[in-house]
C-alpha cells in the first residue's frame, strides 16, 4: 500500500501546476486527465494553455527524474456531430504529435468523441456475450443459483457498471444491453428461445436495463443529498424553492436545469437526477437509510414497470 501513497505524495505538485494554468483535472494512481472546455471559436486558445500546461509538466517530471509517455498520450475532442466534423487540430507533446483520438477508455469506460456511447455498449455485449456462452456450455451441470450466481457476477456486473452514464440514449443501443439481459435470463431459468421475456424477468426479479439505470441514478441523487456521495455530484443538486406556499413545497423537490439539446443537457446528471428525484413518491424520498431507500426504489420501479 505504501507504494501508491508515496507515489502520489511525490507526484503531488503536478497538481499545483495544473491549478497555475486553470486547467480541470482527475488524477487515478498514475493516469492523469486534464479537462478544458470551449467554443468552436475559442479552440485555439484552449489548446494552447493545455500545450503549455504539458510543456511545465513535462519540465517538473524531467527535474524529478520521471517520464512522461508521449505516446501512450490520448488527445479526445469531444462535441457534437456536426462540430467533429469540421474540428481539425493536435497537441503537441515533446516531440510527438498527438492527433484527437475517435475514443478513449476511462475506467473501464470507452467514451468517444460524439458522447454517443456506442462503442462502449458494444465493448459490454461483447464481453458479456462471452461469458454467457461460457456459462451456458455448463448449465445443465450446475442449479439455477449456482446459474444465478455466475450471471450476477459475471454479466450484470458489467450491465450495471457505470450505467448512469447510459441515462437518455437511444432506445436502440439500450435494447442491445436488454437482448444480454434476456440471453441470461434465459439461460439461468432454461427458458426457451422464443419464451416472452416479461414473466421469465418478473420471477427472477430482475429490473430492465432502463430501469436499472433509472435505479443507480437516483441511488446516487440520494447519497449526494444525504452527503455520502462525491462533493461534485452534490454541488450539481439545488432544491426547489417557491414563492408562495404550496401543496408541492413539501415534496422535496429539486430544480430541473434547462437545456437545450435532448441528446446532450437532458443524458447531464443535474437534469436527470432532479427529473427523476421529482416523480419519486415522497415515501421513498423520506427513506431513513440507503438500505431502506434501495429496497422501495426497487419496489417502485418493479411495480412501474411490470405493471405497465
Amino acid at each position: 500500500m505504501l507504494g501508491p501513497l508515496i507515489f502520489c505524495i511525490y507526484t503531488l505538485p503536478i497538481c499545483s501546476i495544473l491549478r497555475h494554468h486553470n486547467i480541470q483535472y482527475s488524477i487515478y494512481a498514475d493516469d492523469t486527465q486534464l479537462y478544458c472546455s470551449f467554443d468552436a471559436d475559442g479552440a485555439t486558445e484552449a489548446l494552447d494553455a493545455i500545450m503549455k500546461c504539458l510543456s511545465d509538466i513535462r519540465s517538473w517530471m524531467v527535474r524529478n527524474k520521471l517520464k512522461l509517455n508521449d505516446d501512450k498520450t490520448e488527445f479526445l475532442v469531444m462535441s457534437s456531430r456536426k462540430a467533429s466534423a469540421t474540428f481539425n487540430c493536435s497537441v503537441k507533446i515533446g516531440d510527438t504529435s498527438v492527433s484527437p483520438s475517435t475514443s478513449c477508455r476511462n475506467l473501464g469506460v470507452i467514451f468517444d468523441r460524439n458522447i454517443a456511447l456506442d462503442k462502449h455498449i458494444s465493448s459490454v455485449c461483447r464481453s458479456t456475450l462471452y461469458h454467457l456462452r461460457s456459462i451456458g456450455s455448463i448449465r445443465y451441470l450446475i442449479t439455477q443459483e449456482a446459474a444465478a450466481q455466475l450471471v450476477h457476477s459475471l454479466v450484470t456486473s458489467r450491465l450495471d457498471y457505470c450505467n448512469s452514464l447510459l441515462y437518455g440514449l437511444p432506445d436502440s443501443l439500450l435494447s442491445r444491453l436488454q437482448r444480454v439481459q434476456n440471453v441470461a435470463a434465459r439461460i439461468v431459468t432454461r427458458a426457451k428461445k422464443f419464451d416472452h421475456m416479461q414473466p421469465i424477468l418478473r420471477d427472477l426479479h430482475w429490473l430492465p436495463v432502463k430501469y436499472r439505470i433509472v435505479f443507480k441514478v437516483l441511488l446516487l441523487t440520494y447519497r449526494a443529498l444525504h452527503g455520502t456521495a462525491p462533493a461534485y455530484l452534490a454541488e450539481l443538486l439545488s432544491s426547489y424553492h417557491q414563492t408562495r406556499t404550496l401543496r408541492s413545497s413539501s415534496q422535496m423537490l429539486l430544480c430541473v436545469p434547462k437545456t437545450k439539446l435532448k441528446t446532450y443537457g437532458q443524458r447531464s446528471f443535474e437534469y436527470a437526477a432532479a427529473n427523476e428525484w421529482n416523480s419519486l413518491p415522497l415515501e421513498i424520498k423520506t427513506s431513513s437509510s440507503v438500505e431502506i431507500f434501495k429496497i422501495k426504489l426497487k419496489t417502485h420501479l418493479f411495480k412501474l414497470y411490470f405493471n405497465n
